[in-house]
C-alpha cells in the first residue's frame, strides 16, 4: 500500500481522527536553547571580534560557571552542544559538555 493509498484508506482515517491533533505535535517538539558565548577582552571593550579568536578573560570563565550552575538547577539535560570551533564558543560548549558528559559535542 503506498502512501496516497494509506492516507485514504477509511482505517487510516478512522485512526487520524481519533489522535489528538497535539499528539502529532507533540512527538516532534524539540526544545533548542541558545547560548552565548563568554565574554572576551573586546567585548568589555565594545569592539568587534570579526575573525579574531580570542580567549575568553576573567568575566567571560565566571559567564561559563553561573551558566553551568543554571543549567544543573532547571535540570535541563541537553542532548547535543553544538559550537563554532573560535575559543569564546568552542570554551563555552566545552565547560557544558564537561557538565554534561551523556550531550554529543
Amino acid at each position: 500500500m503506498n502512501t496516497i493509498t494509506r492516507r485514504l484508506s477509511p482505517t487510516y482515517l478512522r485512526w487520524r481522527l481519533r489522535r489528538r491533533p497535539t499528539q502529532v505535535a507533540e512527538e516532534r517538539i524539540h526544545t533548542v536553547v541558545l547560548i552565548r558565548a563568554g565574554w572576551t577582552d573586546y567585548d568589555d571593550q565594545h569592539r568587534l571580534l570579526g575573525t579574531l579568536d580570542m580567549p575568553v578573560n576573567d568575566k567571560g570563565t565566571e559567564q561559563i560557571r553561573t551558566l553551568v550552575r543554571q543549567l544543573q538547577d532547571a535540570d535541563l539535560r541537553l542532548q547535543a552542544v553544538f559550537s563554532c570551533p573560535e575559543d569564546p564558543a568552542a570554551s563555552t560548549a566545552a565547560a557544558i559538555h564537561e557538565s554534561q558528559p551523556w550531550a554529543r559535542l
